[in-house]
């Protein structure tokens, strides 16, 4: 087909329903587009086509919340280069984008989504941040982690604590893990 979905994360929302997210490529166009998101309701017996969340990045991790909200934390290589999140009440429509991490190497530049495939993954090595995922602890918050491929004893560091909270979205409490943390 013409799209190409790759790099898939899944998870189990406690309504049953079972999400992945695609870091998704256009072969006609030559460039990224926005992560998708397929659906399941039935165990992974059939999915829905994936469709797009807007939301521009490549690998994504859903993180299911305690309150049946979906949490998404993402890549984004384009300018500029970061970890974001955003909140879900439905799936569909995403909160604002939330910066967990700003990632200003300067021997990288930002992508620009429309480096061809080949090259994207000749110079995937240049990038020491990326394979976000996270959980939400027993007080709420959400621990966010990331993969550093240079150091392999030290694959998946904490970024930082995000709360979330009823009347606003999330905030960040700290770029540095704190014991405590709430909105």
């Amino acid at each position: 087909g013409r799209l190409f979905f790759w790099d898939q994360r899944i998870t189990q929302l406690a309504d049953g329903r079972i999400v992945a997210l695609f870091w998704t490529y256009d072969r006609e166009k030559k460039q990224e587009v926005p992560i998708h998101a397929g659906w399941s309701e039935d165990g992974g017996q059939t999915w829905r086509q994936p469709k797009s969340t807007g939301i521009e990045g490549q690998v994504a991790s859903p993180i299911p919340l305690a309150d049946g909200r979906l949490a998404m934390t993402w890549v984004r290589r384009h300018a500029p280069p970061s970890i974001r999140l955003a909140i879900s009440k439905d799936g569909n429509s995403w909160g604002e984008e939330f910066t967990v991490y700003d990632h200003r190497a300067q021997n990288i530049a930002g992508g620009d989504g429309k480096t061809k495939t080949g090259d994207y993954l000749q110079t995937m090595q240049l990038w020491n941040f990326g394979l976000p995922g996270g959980v939400q602890l027993p007080n709420g918050n959400l621990l966010i982690s990331q993969g550093w491929p240079h150091d392999i004893n030290k694959y998946r560091a904490p970024l930082g604590l995000a709360a979330v909270a009823k009347k606003r979205e999330y905030h960040l409490c700290s770029s540095k893990i704190k014991r405590h943390c709430r909105p």
